[in-house]
């Protein structure tokens, strides 16, 4: 069988066919893998710096590489297909090279490896490869594949407001579902949730997916977590997969808030010690405020006087009745500085 198709192939490349290009069906349902192996023919291979063929962009569908590889008969490249379009959509391609002389490619590339120290000079070739016509059948589901859906939970007993933690774990062949939070919302349970774990790996078969969705739920009284439903297509039937619901018993604290044995509330002894800084904060500024008016007083009339004595007198004739505090401080002589210059000022009253 080996020899047939290699005799085949050699066919082809001698009578001028340079490529090939071969889906593995072309009559699928929505978002069914197709794989795509298309190859270029060439005896010439270190005549070609280059070599591109794949297929062009479309809305229609969506691509994938899988493997890009050299033999003996040329390139082979393999791609994966996912139709997006439920009707008949057109698979273009584009198929070009750079030729240039053997010498000009080995003088332009370093060793064995890739690394280019310049431009090679050489020729673009691009040729016309015919489309291929794709049937997609309209189909709709939550998910496209073969897949397996798992609800667990750690434990389904707690005391209120003690984290339960749960997770929903997805796993199948097909077509990458767009999820990122399967679990439904819950009345009176907060929902706390992880950064989504997504594996996916494309093969020919389709793209081999694990996502794992971890969450912690909080309550204050008992709940159950409802099922989890989605519908899914596996390119032959319709099919359903759905958990089962989980109750998880909450039970409330031993002691009951503002309950008469707990300790008192810190409010009043705060609010009382905000009142008595508020008390001494007007007691310190009324005591600070008399003492620099009196020393502002003092200041004044001890640079019109020599001696407190002369102060004295002064106060005692012209204020008999004022400054009551500011005689007591001065006979006391805890106001009169002992080496005071005091300047001789002329006053009508001395």
């Amino acid at each position: 069988m080996k020899k047939i198709l290699g005799s085949l192939l050699w066919c082809i490349a001698l009578f001028g066919a340079q490529y090939t290009v071969v889906p593995d069906k072309t009559s699928v349902s929505l978002k069914e893998p197709i794989h795509l192996r298309l190859r270029y023919f060439t005896q010439d291979k270190k005549e070609i710096a280059w070599i591109k063929f794949e297929p062009k962009p479309s809305p229609a569908y969506e691509v994938h590489v899988l493997k890009k590889r050299s033999d003996d008969e040329g390139y082979l490249f393999d791609y994966l297909i996912f139709p997006l379009q439920s009707k008949k959509i057109e698979i273009t391609y584009l198929l070009q090279l750079k030729k240039a002389p053997q010498q000009e490619i080995q003088s332009k590339i370093l060793g064995t490896g890739y690394e280019q120290t310049s431009p090679i000079e050489g020729k673009i070739y691009t040729f016309e490869v015919s489309p291929t016509m794709i049937n997609v059948k309209d189909v709709h589901a939550d998910l496209y594949g073969s897949y397996t859906l798992q609800l667990q939970a750690q434990k389904r007993k707690a005391k209120a407001y003690e984290p339960l933690y749960v997770r929903v774990r997805l796993q199948g062949r097909g077509y990458p579902p767009e999820m990122n939070d399967p679990l439904a919302k819950i009345e009176g349970v907060q929902k706390l949730q992880d950064k989504p774990r997504k594996k996916i790996l494309y093969k020919s078969d389709g793209a081999h997916v694990e996502y794992i969705f971890d969450y912690a739920l909080i309550s204050k009284s008992s709940f159950t977590l409802p099922p989890i439903t989605l519908k899914a297509y596996d390119y032959h039937k319709y099919y359903t997969l759905q958990t089962e619901p989980i109750h998880f018993i909450v039970t409330p604290p031993s002691v009951k808030p503002d309950s008469s044995d707990e300790p008192k509330a810190i409010e009043p002894s705060y609010k009382a010690l905000v009142r008595f800084f508020k008390l001494f904060a007007i007691f310190l500024g009324g005591f600070v405020s008399g003492a620099i008016f009196l020393l502002i007083l003092y200041r004044k009339f001890a640079l019109l006087f020599a001696s407190k004595e002369e102060l004295l007198s002064y106060l005692a004739l012209h204020h008999p009745k004022e400054y009551e505090d500011l005689k007591h401080q001065i006979l006391s002589g805890r106001l009169w500085p002992v080496k005071l210059k005091v300047f001789k000022i002329s006053r009508k009253d001395k």
